[in-house]
């Protein structure tokens, strides 16, 4: 594997947005030095405002870390601040709590053989191997995509490769509290690039199923959504609680699975719920 601290130009820039993960860190940039490949890389990691031991975490490995403050950070601010530092020619987003399986830079940059690509995502598939309702979401999403004409209404930046080129001439947006990756993607998209999925760059996505965490995601989510799409998805947010929880109720039933993650499903629609609604609520709160 070529090594990052070689004084080779990198190909490829890793940009990773941190914040108190100290559970995950040491694992992922691992993963990530394990990948087998023929190109130089480097890794980019952007902190705001960890008390943990993620820094610390951070040092040991060959990084190059910036810190900024907690007040001052929305994802795309840190993704834009990242991807200005990078000498890469293509910039990779990657989770701090995403684990990249075997070959899964190669994947990703096999995904610009055709010119016209500005980006391409990861498949994510759930470690929480205590929660299989976070499996079932994630496997019904990978199934969604794959059936879907339209790549870039999933595009995700938990693991995603971009064109450095491309995102020079549009840059995150960064006054969205959230999917600052889905809007990227609709822009760039009407202006005639093309965005791809690659189902075998693959990674081990952790995802924090208590409701607190639930609500507090997708409340950024939903009103960045409302704000991205003029109000257009108000309907479709106030129907996902009710649809999920259908899925989930299947799901349990075909799967023998325990009755309690039925409670469990209650819970995190609950949540999901309670974000639309506060999401619709404060509309008007986040400007685009």
């Amino acid at each position: 594997m070529p090594s990052p601290a070689t004084n080779a130009a990198p190909l490829v820039s890793i940009i990773i947005r941190t914040y108190n993960e100290e559970r995950r860190l040491a694992q992922c940039l691992e993963s990530i030095f394990n990948q087998s490949v023929n190109f130089n890389f480097e890794i980019i990691i952007i902190d705001s405002g960890s008390s943990d031991n993620t820094l610390k975490i951070a040092a040991r490995f060959k990084t190059k870390i910036i810190t900024i403050s907690k007040e001052s950070f929305t994802y795309g601010r840190s993704l834009n601040l990242g991807f200005n530092e990078a000498g890469g020619e293509f910039l990779v987003s990657l989770s701090a709590h995403a684990i990249p399986q075997h070959n899964w830079l190669n994947h990703l940059i096999a995904g610009f053989a055709d010119p016209f690509f500005a980006g391409v995502y990861s498949q994510q598939i759930a470690t929480d191997s205590d929660c299989p309702l976070i499996t079932r979401m994630l496997t019904a999403h990978h199934q969604k995509i794959c059936r879907s004409s339209k790549p870039q209404l999933y595009f995700s930046n938990a693991g995603s490769m971009i064109k450095k080129s491309v995102w020079k001439k549009f840059p995150f947006i960064e006054n969205l509290a959230a999917s600052e990756d889905y809007d990227w993607a609709i822009r760039v998209s009407r202006a005639g690039y093309k965005i791809g999925y690659q189902p075998q760059a693959i990674i081990n996505h952790w995802h924090k199923p208590q409701f607190k965490s639930i609500y507090q995601r997708n409340l950024r989510e939903f009103a960045s959504l409302l704000a991205i799409n003029r109000k257009r998805l108000m309907p479709n947010l106030l129907i996902l609680p009710g649809y999920n929880l259908i899925q989930d109720f299947i799901y349990i039933i075909a799967n023998r699975l325990r009755p309690g993650w039925l409670l469990k499903s209650i819970s995190a629609n609950s949540a999901l719920m309670a974000a639309a609604t506060m999401a619709i609520i404060k509309q008007n709160v986040y400007k685009y």
